[in-house]
């Protein structure tokens, strides 16, 4: 897996700056207007003078000897005017605020929380008076606009301006109010001391050297990583499927080690010691707990994006992208000075040498793993033979000293589920170390004669049930796959198809009838097939007095169906469509390419 490039801020920052669209042209339009209106008058601020004169009358009935309409027209004007103005400022506190909480992030690691917490707070509460605020100008500007510079106005322009006010408002207001408490899954299982005295031994003596408390418990799966965490988790031994979609999970609390039996029955003993080192490193320095206070926080945020981000919020969903990709950004450094440092401690307690050994090790199993999966993904026919860690077991100490690997180490990083990995390059750098050549790399894939994992009499057991869980996961995934890029010819392979494309009827309690959607594409109620293939683009509009419609390309015509007449809206409908759709595009696609390649 290669480095993610790093976003460029501005490019994060730009789309932020709609927040300031929507209030400054109403304040330059209120402005300009009440500036015309006080022409000759010696600068008298109009506002003023109708909130003073009009108000024994109310603010919609003028005093006698004014011009009709004269405090109604006015302080509309006065108002939109002091709205945009209440607006801009708080959007310039904003990103003050928000500048000063990414700046108090950078400077450390236990900053983060609270300059997190801080930014946060900030847009939460600037969210919603904020999207009200807009959504009032956006209906103001909506009439006005039209009326003041072509003299008329467009009644369809004023309902969508009122309609996405509301639907932002309500989103903003529902996502202020909505929990996010979901816990983190893991696939594994939890270790007993009883299972495993010797390894658990192991541990605690490595944390003796370290000089930290040692784990509280010990969590074993077959992912291709080691990694550490004080959050709470919820451990499942199998996967979801049809038969049962919530399988019984196991939740841990308190200082968790997740270790690798895929690893640690290729890792040498001394180089398994580097990578609990390491891992026993982030409990010495604090960093599991860092992220234990902030990583809820970071999933409520999260939360609070998903529920904003589909509903027109005048750009303060993408004040909430920028603040929470310029704090990822900004935080990288502290998790990369944090991966140094527990390299150092590794290196430290077993020696640079047996660290390295295992970075290296460890990279090329997790790469060599990656592409046996994709292999066996991209076959277009099922196996019921997949001996997944076997393949990996008996070929990446053969790929880990091929050219392709030791050119693509320099840009590896070890996955992580909690954040980013510097370059094993890099990694190596700080162990004053060169990156590894040809002789080295030799050295490096001579297999283990023993290993940790035969401190722990259970762990072939452990790690048979838990690779046929993931096994059966992965041929479901993989006849998934299968089904989406098949361009069927024979009863089989359309059967194949319609298991995860099934034919759909979607009733309507219109005109429109009754659908049929199948993965060739749609029949209307007249039994007239629109093919995916002739379809062009698929447009949903909302029409003021005709509800929703879904307008279908094709070639030189439109089909339309009102999607009011089915249920939600037609929100099923068009989801069906879009995924069915979808799916011809890719088969649309696999067989271009099979033709490109079989071509002469």
């Amino acid at each position: 897996m290669r480095a993610p490039d790093a976003p460029s801020p501005l490019s994060l920052a730009i789309p932020a700056l709609w927040v300031f669209v929507v209030p400054l042209i109403a304040y330059f339009l209120a402005a300009h207007h009440l500036t015309t209106l006080a022409e000759g008058t010696d600068g008298v601020d109009l506002g003023a003078v109708a909130w003073e004169r009009c108000r024994p009358y109310g603010f919609f009935h003028d005093e006698p000897g004014l011009p009709d309409g004269f405090c109604g027209h006015v302080l509309q004007f006065t108002w939109a005017r002091g709205v945009a103005q209440t607006l801009l400022g708080a959007a310039l506190v904003l990103l003050l605020v928000i500048a000063g909480a990414l700046g108090w992030v950078s400077r450390a690691p236990s900053a983060q929380h609270r300059g997190y917490r801080l930014g946060w707070t900030a847009l939460r509460v600037f969210a919603v008076p904020h999207v009200v605020g807009q959504g009032l100008l956006l209906v103001f500007l909506s009439f006005w606009v039209t009326a003041l510079w072509f003299e008329v106005y467009l009644l369809k322009l004023i309902v969508l301006a009122a309609v996405l006010a509301a639907f932002g408002m309500g989103s903003a207001f529902v996502a202020l109010f909505r929990s996010h408490d979901d816990v983190p899954t893991q696939h594994g299982k939890l270790l007993q001391q009883a299972e495993a005295p010797e390894f658990f031994a192991a541990v605690r003596a490595l944390a003796e050297r370290i000089g930290v408390a040692p784990p509280d418990q010990i969590v074993v799966g077959i992912d291709a990583n080691f990694f550490v965490t004080e959050s709470p988790l919820e451990i499942f031994a199998r996967f979801p499927d049809e038969q049962d979609p919530a399988p019984k999970t196991q939740p841990v609390h308190g200082r968790t080690l997740f270790a690798s039996l895929a690893l640690l029955q290729v890792l040498r003993p001394a180089e398994c010691d580097a990578i609990l080192a390491h891992e026993l490193g982030h409990f010495a320095h604090g960093d599991t707990q860092q992220t234990h206070v902030l990583n809820p926080l970071l999933r409520s945020f999260a939360g609070y994006m998903q529920a904003v981000d589909d509903n027109f919020t005048f750009g303060v969903a993408s004040c909430m992208h920028a603040f929470h990709a310029l704090f990822l950004w900004t935080s990288l450094r502290h998790g990369r000075e944090a991966e140094f440092a527990a390299d150092a401690v590794a290196a430290r307690t077993v020696g640079a040498e047996q660290s390295a050994h295992a970075l290296v090790k460890v990279a090329a199993y997790a790469s060599y793993r990656d592409q046996q999966e994709a292999t066996l993904l991209e076959r277009m026919e099922q196996s019921d033979d997949l001996r997944i860690a076997e393949r990996v077991r008996a070929g990446f100490l053969d790929y880990l000293q091929t050219d392709g690997f030791r050119e693509e180490l320099l840009a590896t990083v070890v996955a992580h589920p909690f954040d980013t990995h510097p370059p094993v390059a890099d990694r190596l750098e700080r162990l004053q170390l060169p990156a590894p050549d040809v002789a080295t790399l030799a050295a490096i894939a001579v297999a283990a004669e023993t290993t940790r994992c035969d401190q722990i009499p259970t762990a072939d057991a452990i790690a048979a049930e838990l690779w046929r869980a993931y096994e059966a996961q992965f041929a479901a995934q993989h006849d998934f796959f299968i089904a989406l890029r098949l361009d069927p010819q024979t009863d089989a392979e359309i059967a194949h198809v319609e298991r995860h494309f099934p034919p759909l009827q979607i009733s309507s309690q219109g005109a429109a009838g009754d659908l049929l959607v199948d993965f060739r594409g749609i029949v209307l109620a007249s039994q007239e097939r629109i093919a995916f293939a002739e379809i062009r683009g698929l447009t949903h509009n909302e029409r003021t007095f005709g509800g929703p419609v879904l307008e279908i390309e094709r070639g030189e015509g439109k089909t339309e169906l009102p999607l009011g007449q089915f249920e939600d809206k037609g929100a099923y409908l068009m989801a069906v469509v879009e995924r069915y759709m979808g799916r011809h595009h890719v088969a649309a696609a696999q067989r271009a390419a099979r033709e490109d390649t079989d071509a002469p």
